[in-house]
């Protein structure tokens, strides 16, 4: 009978490892905040198009497989790595592409998120900094 990890848990390890933190209190980096979110209230999040969240999230089924972490084994996509899929999608439309760090980005992020109950939103923030990564717990090796 094998340990069963949260979702929780399971998107905080995929963190760490994606963005080469340690699991050490020693080793990790102070001020160092990783937030975990399983759904956000309709007003947490901008107004971003339902057509298009349902056209991203559609593209995104096939891409979960290309995005399985070495270390983690769960699959995992960056504001970084959504960024480039969703520049993608607004090159085809015409539309000015998005910077990883934008609102919109995060708001995309969320709605993802929103949307399907098996995916799990992290936010790191380390001084200044911040990112962002969408686990998705039920695609792994």
């Amino acid at each position: 009978m094998g340990f069963m990890m949260s979702k929780a848990d399971i998107a905080r390890n995929a963190a760490i490892s994606y963005f080469g933190l340690s699991q050490s209190k020693d080793a990790f980096p102070r001020g160092t905040k990783i937030e975990i979110f399983e759904n956000f209230q309709d007003d947490d999040v901008s107004e971003v198009s339902v057509e298009f969240i349902n056209e991203l999230d559609a593209f995104l089924k096939k891409k979960w497989l290309d995005n399985i972490g070495s270390l983690s084994k769960v699959a995992r996509i960056s504001n970084y790595d959504l960024c480039a899929y969703v520049n993608q999608f607004k090159q085809k439309k015409n539309l000015s592409p998005l910077s990883p760090k934008s609102p919109e980005m995060e708001s995309i992020m969320k709605k993802l998120v929103s949307k399907n109950p098996c995916l799990t939103f992290v936010k790191i923030t380390h001084t200044k900094d911040i990112k962002y990564l969408i686990v998705n717990p039920e695609v792994s090796v």
